[in-house]
């Protein structure tokens, strides 16, 4: 995976809105934390994935 800065700008920003949703959790339905928990476990999954791959690539 070839080294692409504005992607990486991007998914740095979407972990950032995610992560300010935090502050909003304790108002989100019981399947709103649930689906936020989701996203979460996703994107961790999804950004060490990204990131073993950039390590392997270069």
């Amino acid at each position: 995976m070839q080294n692409n800065p504005k992607m990486d700008l991007e998914l740095l920003k979407l972990a950032d809105l995610i992560e300010d949703m935090q502050w909003d959790f304790d108002r989100f339905s019981t399947s709103g934390q649930e689906t936020y928990d989701e996203i979460l476990v996703s994107l961790n999954r999804f950004l060490r994935l990204y990131a073993a791959a950039r390590k392997v690539k270069k």
